[in-house]
């Protein structure tokens, strides 16, 4: 008696094209789920801890995903009677949490700006149940623009906008559609989502681009109802005529190399300065750089928005 039945020849050559098929479906599906559901990392620590005065605020992008903040009123002197004249919003990186740039926001408070901290949608303390990397999070930025604008205290302020890594993706991004951000610092971006994406699939997964690039552009087609490609702070950036940009990247960051600093440095139309900071990997510009990193932002963010 046969306890499995044998195979026909047409079998074996349906399960050899098929579970290829599927164990390519399953590569390319795995990384993209992985990136679009980052793990949460709630704050652990508040602007108290850096003695800043602080309200938790939240506000709701247009298409309806709750996010939460804070906004740290800038440090007034007791020789200072001017009245404040910007104000910054932060924007973190993937997988991280506005706590995480608490060091550089308590840094600009105390340099005279009013901050303006938030969670993108799928981060920290706010709602979502999925990261596009970059795209649908501009319509987090705008909201919490937005926000700034319904605010008595705060209508009428110059916006400007630090982003690191994904975060600094999505103020170039936003700001090409913007007309309310007036300058931009963006550290670590990415140039485009789609060369990211196959830089990973070899640097994280070591799998060819081909065919894996190919299914995952279908994937996030069919997840967020765009290409890749369209994610594209390289293109996005050439659009920022008026809006002076200063581009920071970590020489030796393996993840946003150097050549994308310098391809949106060399893209930027306006203003512009592009740093290196020599020895950084990817997060490490600010912690190498230090009180340099924190004069640097200040005093490019007073050359543009504080000025009559």
């Amino acid at each position: 008696m046969k306890v499995f039945p044998s195979l026909t020849r047409r079998g074996i050559i349906a399960r050899l094209i098929i579970y290829p098929i599927l164990l390519f479906v399953l590569l390319a599906i795995i990384p993209l789920y992985f990136y679009s559901h980052p793990p949460r990392h709630s704050p652990d620590i508040t602007p108290a801890q850096y003695s800043c005065q602080y309200e938790v605020i939240s506000f709701k992008s247009s298409d309806g995903v709750n996010l939460q903040g804070w906004l740290i009123p800038r440090f007034i002197r007791e020789d200072e009677s001017l009245k404040p004249r910007a104000i910054i919003t932060l924007c973190h990186g993937y997988g991280a949490s506005k706590a995480d740039l608490l060091d550089i926001a308590a840094a600009l408070a105390q340099a005279g700006f009013h901050i303006l901290l938030f969670d993108f949608r799928r981060h920290g303390e706010s709602s979502g149940s999925i990261s596009s990397i970059g795209y649908l999070e501009q319509l987090d930025l705008q909201a919490a623009i937005n926000y700034i604008k319904g605010q008595k205290g705060l209508r009428g302020l110059k916006i400007g906008v630090y982003g690191f890594s994904m975060g600094a993706a999505v103020a170039i991004m936003t700001a090409s559609s913007s007309s309310e951000i007036k300058a931009i610092v963006a550290d670590s971006s990415y140039t485009n989502l789609e060369i990211m994406a196959i830089r990973t699939f070899g640097s994280q997964y070591h799998l060819p681009s081909f065919p894996f690039i190919q299914l995952t552009r279908a994937l996030y087609r069919a997840y967020f109802g765009i290409s890749l490609a369209e994610s594209s702070p390289l293109e996005k950036i050439k659009l920022l005529k008026g809006i002076p940009v200063f581009v920071i990247n970590g020489g030796k960051d393996p993840r946003v190399t150097l050549e994308n600093a310098h391809q949106l440095f060399t893209a930027a139309p306006g203003e512009k300065r592009i740093w290196i900071v020599p020895q950084a990997s990817h997060g490490e510009t600010y912690l190498l750089a230090g009180k340099e990193y924190e004069r640097a932002l200040i005093g490019f963010f007073k050359k543009y928005l504080m000025k009559e």
